[in-house]
């Protein structure tokens, strides 16, 4: 599936785009820090998962990333954990319902 990276949070208004540091806080932004911050529970391939995800976002040419479900599920999972409701809300429907329960 492709999966543009460049979409934009918006605030609880859901007209205004959220800012981090000055500019716009896109979902490649949440998604590259749910898949680097560190889990005491990530064995050695699990961490080389995450990495080798976040190296096909950051290294992709192109404004759509293509995923596979599973790497889908991740990164919804990842950004769950960590993220406040209104950002994992956004999320599920940037990257669509699959695997949400």
């Amino acid at each position: 599936m492709k999966i543009d990276f460049n979409q934009v949070y918006l605030g609880l208004d859901r007209k205004t785009p959220m800012k981090e540091d000055g500019k716009e806080l896109t979902l490649k932004d949440v998604a590259i820090g749910a898949l680097l911050m560190p889990n005491q529970h990530d064995d050695f391939k699990k961490k080389m998962e995450k990495y080798k995800l976040y190296e096909k976002i950051m290294d992709c040419k192109t404004i759509n990333v293509d995923l596979i479900s599973e790497e889908i599920v991740l990164i919804k999972n990842l950004i769950g954990e960590i993220q406040p409701s209104i950002i994992v809300g956004q999320t599920v429907k940037m990257l669509g319902e699959d695997g949400v329960k």
